[in-house]
């Protein structure tokens, strides 16, 4: 229960791409993700329930907080629309479609804001603050707040802003200084690609283009093409990539018998790698500094991530978990903390924030009341040495595992709390994972969690990936070891594992690394809707109802199909 005098601070992502909310109170933190397709519907936390007020005070009930006391509530949102560019917009084409839906979206806020004010203020013991923070300052406090930089470059790269699309900052004495906005979009122009692939425009769209991108071959006239579209001096680069330019591909595409989508996107992804590592090498010589916390839509590209320090003179790179749009409703309450209450700061890691575990947990009674009405085959393991010994016993005799642990991750990856694990040892394990999901192909490609303390063992030029947020190259000497994840010459998708932020995940590990010498798993999406971090004790279990999945672990719960 909140004491007398503590305050709650909430950050609300309220762009209509990515919505999330994050609640600090009492030293605790949560974050969680809400339905995309539902937004327009109503502006402020959706819920199947007529009034959004009563889904708030329904989270405040389920995290423990009460508002009996006297509380201070600061309430920052993360976007300052600009009425006069976009929310009047005579004509709506695909240019500026997503920045007419966000103001359209915004046009509401006021109105649930002033309900939301009201409610509070309407309680004597309740001092309400609304601010608000633009779109990529809210980017640059998640990315630097989470880390453990008391100085660094901050490097903002996204699909759009209210004015614009990448912001250039220096983050010194708690302070952001603007080095250089731009409004061409390297993020847009990624997207153009991603639907000439015929790849879905959103996220799981650029993450599909990189796993596309690993057949590919590089030709010289492609790689040459963009570079004639993105002019770029020193952090200024403007992009004239047109709707003709984009006939002109598909035309080539359909026409050329040498040319395929797979060598498409392999060729952008090197053009956007070389541009960003250009970008990042001019900022680092213009700050002169060893550290760089990188954020926005263009940050979740895992195949660029993991050439950044070997290619730039950056020292240290960090990039939150939640690096696109829904990590905002994060930075704009590590915002409010730490820049404006002024509250001190940890820089030892993990900080406040660094943790991806902060969404909802599973309620295991209603588990077992599900388990026991329905006649599930399952076996209850209380004692967890004994849980995670069968569990890496079933992954070592080749069983696909669906693993769901704790916290949801507040990540658009599987970070081990919600994630299906099979043994990469084996060749055709891929094969077989997209057979259990034939119905639903899955949204996220495949990663591998690896123990952080034998990552250099395996990989090349190791760096930690707490977030799976790099792609690094496996060391010649273990690719034949791990047939089921290894891809030509590509770089693997990897995910550190590290027993400060999850314990339970990382002695799974160990445990499967005594029976196999593998410190390694294969790691991939639970996948039952488009956002597998906010799933339902229902929803979990129609994997054993709709897939072809085999063993379920949730919590101490080993459920197996009939």
């Amino acid at each position: 229960m909140i004491k007398k005098g503590e305050k709650i601070i909430f950050g609300h992502n309220n762009t209509f791409n990515a919505p999330s909310v994050s609640i600090s109170y009492k030293g605790n933190l949560f974050s969680e993700n809400f339905d995309v397709s539902k937004q327009l519907q109503n502006s402020f936390l959706y819920s199947t329930k007529k009034d959004s007020l009563e889904h708030l005070k329904t989270l405040l009930n389920e995290k423990g907080i009460s508002l009996s006391y006297p509380t201070k509530i600061f309430f920052r949102t993360t976007w300052r629309p600009s009425l006069k560019n976009f929310l009047f917009k005579k004509k709506i084409h695909e240019n500026n479609f997503s920045l007419f839906s966000q103001n359209v979206y915004l046009k509401s806020l006021p109105i649930v804001m002033f309900q939301i004010r009201k409610k509070f203020k309407s309680n004597s013991k309740i001092i309400f603050q609304h601010y608000k923070t633009d779109h990529h300052l809210s980017h640059a406090a998640n990315a630097v707040y989470t880390s453990t930089f008391d100085k660094c470059a901050v490097m903002i790269i996204d699909d759009f802003g209210e004015n614009f699309s990448t912001t250039f900052y220096s983050f010194k004495n708690n302070s952001f200084k603007v080095i250089q906005k731009n409004k061409a979009s390297l993020g847009k122009l990624y997207t153009s690609i991603t639907k000439l692939c015929n790849l879905p425009s959103d996220y799981r769209g650029q993450l599909k283009m990189a796993e596309l991108s690993s057949s590919g071959k590089f030709i010289q006239s492609l790689y040459d093409f963009f570079s004639k579209k993105v002019r770029r001096r020193g952090l200024r680069f403007s992009i004239d990539f047109r709707s003709e330019d984009a006939e002109e591909l598909k035309n080539n595409l359909n026409l050329s018998k040498e040319i395929n989508k797979a060598d498409l996107a392999y060729n952008f992804q090197e053009f956007f790698t070389d541009t960003i590592i250009d970008l990042a090498t001019t900022l680092a010589n213009i700050t002169r500094e060893d550290n760089l916390a990188f954020g926005g839509t263009c940050a979740l590209n895992h195949l660029t991530n993991g050439k950044i320090l070997t290619h730039t003179p950056f020292i240290n790179l960090h990039i939150p978990s939640s690096p696109g749009d829904n990590g905002n409703s994060l930075g704009a309450l590590l915002y409010q903390k730490y820049k404006i209450c002024k509250e001190p700061r940890s820089l030892s890691w993990p900080v406040f924030g660094s943790s991806p575990y902060l969404g909802a947990k599973i309620n295991e009674e209603k588990i077992e009341t599900i388990l026991k009405g329905n006649h599930f085959y399952y076996e209850e393991v209380l004692e967890k040495n004994i849980l995670l010994k069968k569990v890496s016993g079933l992954l070592a005799q080749g069983h696909i595992v669906g693993w769901i642990q704790g916290k949801a991750e507040f990540s658009l990856r599987s970070l081990g709390n919600r994630s299906v694990l099979a043994d990469p040892r084996d060749p055709s394990i891929k094969e077989k994972i997209q057979a259990i999901f034939k119905n639903g192909p899955l949204s996220i490609p495949f990663g591998t969690s690896i123990l952080h303390e034998l990552g250099p063992r395996y990989f090349k030029n190791y760096q930690k990936s707490p977030y799976m947020e790099k792609s690094l190259y496996l060391k010649d000497e273990v690719i034949g070891l791990l047939p089921g994840i290894t891809n030509k010459n590509m770089p693997i998708q990897m995910h550190s594992v590290h027993k400060e932020l999850n314990p339970i995940f990382h002695s799974l590990l160990k445990e499967f690394q005594d029976l196999t010498k593998i410190p390694i798993l294969l790691n991939t999406n639970i996948n039952v809707s488009n956002n597998a971090h906010t799933l339902t004790e229902e929803d979990i279990f129609s994997l054993l109802l709709t897939t072809k999945l085999e063993f379920l672990v949730i919590g101490n719960f080993i459920i197996k199909r009939r």
